[in-house]
């Protein structure tokens, strides 16, 4: 175990000037009287008093007064220690020796004179020097008044004798809080609180963490002190102080080092009277200014604690009483929040019921199809129409503002208007610096919350299990359909395929004409009536990909039946060959009607495929019909079959 002994405002070194000698090693058990002996049989230092510090992890302080048989040749500066020191590995013991060598730079302000403290300011030039008649405050030496000029700060030095500065400056402050006390005759009371772990809890059942950690019986308080006696004994123990206050006595203990412990704490429980201990410990190693300190004794209180109070028993039964009501208070708002919760998803659950059943309901027979021309309305749809901020006089709706969607029916109105409302509001009018995003749960919040021209239905808003797309989970109709509906915005270029990133803003012409083409070409051909349009549309845009079977629904598809499973597998796979047949038709009607085989550049059409025609029967064909390709003319896999 490594020690680091203190003597008065010096270090001992056992061997002088050596680092070996600063830090001693110890191997009894760690005592004051094992200590004392330690030291006498060990270093021949002879000491009946010493303070014990165990702050530090690595070593500990053991500090005693400045003794005349510590021989000066052993006793080192803390610059001079720090110096030695400097290439350990400690970083405590480097940073104990720095505190200590700053404060050992302090200047006494306070000395005695006719055993009362005064300040160096108080004395006046003529009394400088041993004039001041002042002894030390920690070893009643004779004092030096150093007045000062320019500078150099006044203070009181030693006439040529060794002491702790740090020990009498704590006993300065010391003796300075108590003429305070007596002379204002005033004390700041500490609050009496109650701690949450010194209660009972045996009648609480709410999470701990809602409660405080304390509770407050009395507030802290300044009152009059009626008598103010200093350092009289009572038992066997002698307080600091003993004020009067009203017609009871309180016991007062100021701590600069040394704090009340266990063993003094017993007595003074003993006796049944309150005891303040007030922790002057931060001054310490300070210039001490008289305001400050009375700042503390007299107004502030959290440097005060109630070392007993007879009133502490009866304030943890107040607590525990109030504890007990918090707790009650806490359990009835959480029973509260957990019924509202109940009840909300009760109602979550009664509406994902009707919503189900309205959809199950939705595809049985016509209903479907009823419901879309019940909500096509040509007047209301211009009406609002109008209204766009991209509208000219005459001009045509684009087709990527009348996209049929499953579901669609969610909304109240022709789907014309929700379509070109959010196409205007999200797209349109969107500014491209800053890289704008669509957000599909912001566009519900707009549709359902802010804007007013259209309604819903509420039935279908609530979430359900809906198949679509190789899947089936429980999804919100309502945002299904914006998500859809925003999906094709980005097939045609408006959108990024990745974050929905707005790429056109501020024009109606889709940036991918190819898809754009394409995709009206197959709304043209679909049946907008059916509940699985969707899926009819996405078939014919991805033939290669689509795989539909029982597999792909997925668990939770409880409320599809097998027989519907297997209609939605037949469907896709017509909708598979139907796609690939009317690329081709609407490929071959472009091409003839724009005339582009008499030109003399290769005949494309917008899906990217060649036309030409077949210089043996002269039909029109597309290459992959063509064995031979020469410019825009060629020979038929056809003809050529005859040939051979």
């Amino acid at each position: 175990m490594h020690i680091i002994l203190q003597v008065g405002n010096k270090i001992f070194s056992s061997y002088g000037n050596s680092d070996c000698g600063i830090i001693l090693e110890y191997s009894g058990i760690v005592s004051k009287e094992n200590i004392i002996k330690w030291l006498d049989e060990e270093f021949e230092i002879m000491t009946s008093e010493i303070n014990i510090d165990h702050t530090y992890s690595d070593f500990i302080v053991v500090t005693m007064p400045y003794n005349d048989k510590v021989y000066s040749g052993k006793l080192i500066s803390f610059f001079t220690a720090l110096k030695h020191l400097s290439h350990i590995d400690s970083d405590e013991i480097k940073e104990y020796l720095s505190n200590q060598k700053a404060q050992s730079y302090i200047k006494l302000q306070y000395g005695l004179r006719d055993n009362k403290l005064i300040s160096i300011q108080d004395i006046p030039k003529e009394q400088k020097g041993l004039k001041c008649n002042c002894r030390c405050t920690g070893c009643g030496m004779r004092l030096q008044a150093r007045i000062g000029n320019g500078k150099r700060q006044p203070h009181f030095a030693h006439n040529n004798e060794a002491c702790d500065i740090v020990v009498a400056h704590q006993s300065a402050l010391h003796i300075l809080a108590k003429e305070i006390i007596q002379e204002e005759k005033k004390i700041g009371l500490p609050a009496l609180k109650v701690n949450f772990d010194e209660i009972s809890k045996n009648n609480m059942k709410s999470w701990y963490y809602k409660l405080s950690d304390e509770m407050i019986y009395k507030s802290a308080q300044t009152v009059a002190c009626e008598q103010v006696v200093l350092e009289k004994k009572i038992s066997d123990i002698v307080p600091d102080i003993i004020v009067k206050i009203g017609e009871r006595y309180c016991l007062i203990e100021i701590a600069v080092t040394h704090f009340v412990d266990e063993t003094k704490t017993e007595k003074i429980k003993k006796l049944g009277l309150p005891v303040i201990e007030i922790d002057l410990s931060m001054l310490s190693g300070v210039e001490l200014s008289r305001d400050n300190v009375k700042k503390i004794l007299l107004e502030e209180s959290d440097l005060k604690y109630w070392i007993h109070n007879p009133k502490k028993e009866e304030a943890i039964i107040w607590a525990t009483n109030e504890y007990e009501k918090k707790d009650k208070e806490i359990r009835h708002i959480q029973e509260e929040i957990e019924r509202t919760e109940r009840e909300k998803r009760q109602r979550r659950v009664e509406k994902r019921k009707i919503a189900k059943e309205k959809i199950e309901q939705l595809q049985i027979g016509n209903n479907y199809e009823n419901e879309i021309k019940r909500l096509r309305n040509d007047v209301a749809f211009m009406n609002l129409f109008k209204h766009r901020s991209f509208y000219k006089d005459g001009m045509a709706v684009p087709f990527y503002m009348d996209i049929p969607i499953t579901g669609e029916v969610v909304f109240d109105c022709d789907r014309r208007i929700w379509q070109s409302a959010i196409f205007d509001v999200f797209i349109y009018n969107r500014r491209l610096d800053g890289k704008p995003v669509v957000n599909i749960k912001k566009i519900s919040k707009w549709v359902t919350s802010y804007q007013q021209e259209f309604k819903l239905n509420w039935d279908l808003v609530s979430k359900a299990f809906i198949a679509l797309k190789n899947s089936c989970y429980e999804r919100s109709l309502l945002q299904m359909c914006i998500k859809e509906y925003i999906e094709y915005l980005s097939l045609i270029g408006f959108l990024s395929k990745i974050y929905y990133e707005v790429l056109s803003a501020h024009n109606l012409t889709p940036p991918n004409k190819e898809k754009a083409a394409e995709l009206k070409a197959i709304i043209n051909s679909v049946n907008q009536y059916s509940w699985s349009v969707t899926e009819e549309i996405y078939v014919m845009l991805n033939p290669n990909e689509y795989i539909f079977s029982h597999d792909s629904i997925g668990k939770n598809a409880s409320n599809l039946t097998n027989k519907r499973i297997d209609d939605i597998s037949n469907i896709m796979k017509e909708q598979k060959e139907k796609s690939k047949q009317l690329k081709y038709n609407s490929g071959l009607e472009e091409i003839m009607f724009n005339d582009s085989l008499s030109r003399k550049e290769n005949a494309v059409d917008s899906f990217g495929f060649r036309w030409l025609t077949c210089t043996s029967c002269g039909e029109i064909k597309r290459e992959d019909e063509m064995v031979y390709l020469d410019g825009n003319e060629g020979l038929c896999r056809d003809c050529s079959r005859r040939k051979i």
